[in-house]
């Protein structure tokens, strides 16, 4: 439950700060969904895609 508490105020603040740099709320808002979707998932999960993104 703290990751994603942690996660939604991460989230808030790239809203806010992304919102200077992009007037578009679709961005925005996409924006979001993806660090959540990211955030949500399994830490391993996430290691293995970087994993075999860098190779």
């Amino acid at each position: 439950m703290t990751r994603l508490a942690t996660s939604f105020a991460t989230a808030i603040s790239v809203w806010l700060g992304a919102g200077v740099f992009f007037q578009d709320p679709q961005i925005i808002t996409v924006l979001i969904v993806a660090g959540l979707i990211v955030a949500l998932l399994p830490r391993t999960l996430v290691r293995r895609w970087i994993d075999v993104a860098s190779n």
